[in-house]
Order: C-alpha cells, then sequence, then structure tokens
C-alpha cells in the first residue's frame, strides 16, 4: 500500500492543537486515521506518524479502511525518486570555482572575495587548507559563493560575495538522493536566507537513469553522511541534527561518522544497516516541557525501518542553562571548549 500527503487541506494537529496538520492519503484517496501525517510547525511543534509505522502497528488495517474518503489523489503516487548521478558532485565544484573567479572580476582587488565558510575554517579554527578541501569531498560538500548587490544606507548598493554551501545527501549505496543549498554569514547560518532544495533544478543530472515527471518525482531522504558508514563501517555512528555540526564535528574527531538528520522532521529516515550502537546526540534544550533528547527517544521509538541499537544522549547534562536556552549543539561547545567535548566523548560509549 502506497501513502501520500493530503496537500488540499490542514486539521488539527492531535499534539499541538493547531490546525496546521498534514494527512496522509492511500492511493484510492482514503484517508488514514486522524493522528497520521505531520505538523508543518516543526520548530515548534514537529509530530510526525508516518502512514509507514501505522501500517507496521496495524497490520489488519487493508481489512478496515475507514477513516473517511476524498478525491483519488491528482498528485501521482509513484515508486520513482530522485537519485542524481555522481558527477552532479564535479560540476558543483567547477559552478562554485566558475562562481568565484566572476565575483572577483567584477570586485575591486582590494575587496576581493574570500568564501567566508571556507576561510573561516581555515583562519579561525587552524584547519589545513588540504585537509579541508579533503573532508569536503569525503563529505560531499561544495562551498557556491554567489553574485549579491548589498543595500547600503544611503540607498546605494554595493557588490559584494555571499556564501552558500550545497550538501550533497548521499545514500549508503552512494545515490544522491538530494542536494540542499544553506547560505551563511560567516560560519553562521544566515537568518534572512532560507534553504533551498535542488533536486528539480539538477534534475537533467538524471533520475535512476529514466524519463520521469519532476513535478511527481520523490525525494527519498537519506540522512547526510549516510554514504560513511559503508564506506568506513569500523567507526562508531554519531547522529547529531545540523549538517554543520555533522561536517564540522568530522574535522575534529574523523575517528567517528559523524552524520546528521539535516532537519528534526527527517529524523525518521533511517534505512541504513550497522552493527555498531548508534549514538544520537540532539541539540540541547527545550521544547515546551521536553528536552530534545525526549523528543527523539519518542520518535524513534515510533519509527518503521531501525534495524540496530541506539542510544539517545542527553547533551542538556553538559551544557549550562544560557547553551540550553541557546540551543547549543556540539559544534558550538567543541569551537569554545574542546575539553568538555571529549569529556562527552567518553560518556557516549
Amino acid at each position: 500500500m502506497k501513502w501520500e500527503f493530503y496537500s488540499r487541506e490542514k486539521f488539527k494537529c492531535p499534539e499541538c492543537g493547531e490546525y496546521r496538520f498534514v494527512r496522509m492519503v492511500n492511493e484510492n484517496g482514503d484517508f488514514y486515521p486522524y493522528n497520521v501525517g505531520r505538523c508543518d510547525r516543526e520548530n515548534s511543534c514537529g509530530y510526525m506518524y508516518h502512514a509507514s509505522q501505522w501500517l507496521k502497528d496495524n497490520p489488519d488495517a487493508n481489512k478496515n479502511f475507514d477513516f473517511g474518503k476524498t478525491e483519488k489523489p491528482k498528485r501521482k503516487v509513484i515508486n520513482a525518486y530522485y537519485s542524481l548521478i555522481p558527477e552532479l558532485f564535479e560540476f558543483l565544484k567547477e559552478e562554485g570555482e566558475r562562481n568565484l573567479k566572476r565575483i572577483n572580476q567584477d570586485l575591486k582587488p582590494e575587496l576581493k572575495y574570500i568564501p567566508e565558510f571556507r576561510n573561516y575554517l581555515q583562519s579561525v579554527l587552524n584547519f589545513d587548507s588540504n585537509y579541508i578541501s579533503h573532508k569536503m569531498i569525503e563529505y560531499r560538500i561544495v562551498d557556491v559563493p554567489e553574485r549579491n548587490w548589498e543595500l547600503n544606507k544611503d540607498g546605494s548598493y554595493t557588490l559584494k560575495g555571499r556564501t552558500s554551501i550545497v550538501y550533497l545527501y548521499v545514500s549508503s549505496n552512494n545515490e544522491i538522493r538530494a542536494a540542499e543549498q544553506i547560505f551563511y554569514d560567516g560560519f553562521k547560518r544566515s537568518k534572512t536566507i532560507h534553504n533551498v532544495i535542488l533536486n528539480k533544478r539538477f534534475h537533467r543530472f538524471g533520475v535512476n537513469g529514466k524519463e520521469y515527471d519532476i513535478d511527481t518525482t520523490e525525494i527519498k531522504w537519506c540522512l547526510f553522511g549516510e554514504h560513511l558508514i559503508s564506506k568506513f563501517p569500523e567507526k562508531p555512528i554519531i547522529v547529531v541534527e545540523g549538517v554543520k555540526t555533522a561536517f564540522g564535528m568530522g574535522l575534529y574527531y574523523p575517528e567517528f561518522n559523524w552524520i546528521a538528520t539535516g532537519s528534526s522532521n527527517r529524523l525518521l529516515h533511517l534505512n541504513f544497516n550497522t552493527n555498531h550502537k548508534v549514538i544520537f546526540l540532539p541539540d540541547a534544550g527545550f521544547k515546551g516541557k521536553k528536552s530534545y533528547s525526549e523528543i527523539w527517544k519518542d520518535k524513534i521509538r515510533k519509527m518503521y525501518g531501525v534495524n540496530f541499537q541506539y542510544d539517545v544522549y542527553d547533551f542538556n547534562m553538559d551544557c549550562s542553562s544560557e547553551e540550553i536556552k541557546n540551543g547549543c549543539d556540539i559544534l558550538d561547545i567543541q569551537i569554545k571548549d574542546s575539553e568538555r567535548v571529549k569529556e562527552v566523548l567518553k560518556n557516549l560509549y
């Protein structure tokens, strides 16, 4: 049985009570129960109960499926999903180099632009340039700078560069499932420019080698850095939320496979296999009365396809009240107090 999210109406969320709940329907237009779907208040609620898990919890569902009816979905429910060819990574690297060259051709010599993300790693965190390049290739991330006309106080504009990083989500069988572009102000994620999923832009790079309709082809998400699990099967696995956190910690502690969900709602995509006990390390903080570690525990417990041993670490125990309030992650602490992080890692295993 297949499923999809019903896009024509939103319902009352069973968790937060807001009318922001997106229910799920099957291929015949039958609704799943009222609590099957996701709340689109990702940061303030994040409730998710996927149809795949509900079917697992209710194996006789096909015999008793009477939860309301809508029109048969016009949006196709298909098995095809994005699998962009490996050459996309080299294309992005070349695009980044071309963009940087164009930017600096247009700027005055004294305004030469250096990509801020990489420059921070090298100048502030003191990583070797060749090591940074090696890890960026390993993690499949690319810096793609862009031209940006910045508004001045007098109403004029100044041409500058702007930093963006494209993160490729590569599965354990080395399929590029998604490309996500995130903009940064220095080393911090931009508060004014939202991240962009680039799959439709790069659909010319192929999906499973077949012709397809880009509007009905799905993203079958995997975790960021998941390909490292099969590449380095001997390394223990630590799952964090932020993609930058995974990459940054991978620079500091390459003896671990640091992988990331990329979003709290993408936590459900745990389709890899491993003989290691997987450690989940959410950010410090609370949502309502629950810590993020409690929320992750609840979500993982309900998930379909978790075929490995795991533990969820409560990072609040190692953080100050101010750090908890700010929602610090382990990379934030590493940058300012590396000794504390060493103690955390000892406690994980």
